[in-house]
């Protein structure tokens, strides 16, 4: 992991994707971060259906890089997928979430690389960007500043991840 966010031009020219997750934080029902500690602690990164850009989190396989994005806080947790999202209905069990009455997309993570406490996370200007968003594919040339910047902020700031 440490190696792909070192270079990561050189990993996306080996296929390596990377996106950005909203972890929720912030968002009125959750004023506890409740759902950004489950995430952390599961090893998840977790959309629920009804979330703008489900491709991009079809687009997810093994190996591939997961900026965690707090609201009003910054980017908080890196991690690399286990593999492809995967998609669990209403009812079951492994749910994180069991209120809700739709699908929830979630993406594994084979650990965090770093989580970092609030004080340490990476603030980016372009929240209004993020802010929009729950999971975002940002691979393309025109996120290559963002990728560079948080990949080398984490590898500067990297703590260890606590759950």
């Amino acid at each position: 992991m440490r190696e792909v966010l070192a270079d990561t031009k050189k990993a996306v020219r080996n296929g390596v994707r990377f996106f950005f997750c909203n972890t929720n934080r912030g968002w009125e029902e959750d004023v506890l971060n409740y759902l950004e500690k489950k995430m952390k602690k599961q090893k998840s990164a977790i959309a629920w259906s009804r979330f703008n850009f489900p491709s991009h989190m079809d687009r997810v396989k093994k190996h591939d890089v997961v900026f965690m994005y707090a609201n009003g806080v910054g980017f908080v947790g890196v991690g690399q997928a286990a593999g492809p999202v995967q998609i669990l209905d209403p009812g079951q069990s492994r749910r994180l979430r069991k209120d809700r009455h739709c699908e929830e997309w979630r993406v594994k993570m084979t650990d965090w690389f770093s989580w970092l406490p609030d004080e340490d996370a990476i603030y980016w200007p372009s929240t209004t960007l993020y802010r929009s968003k729950t999971f975002f594919d940002i691979t393309d040339d025109e996120y290559e500043d963002v990728r560079i910047a948080v990949s080398k902020a984490f590898l500067r700031n990297s703590s260890p991840v606590n759950v």
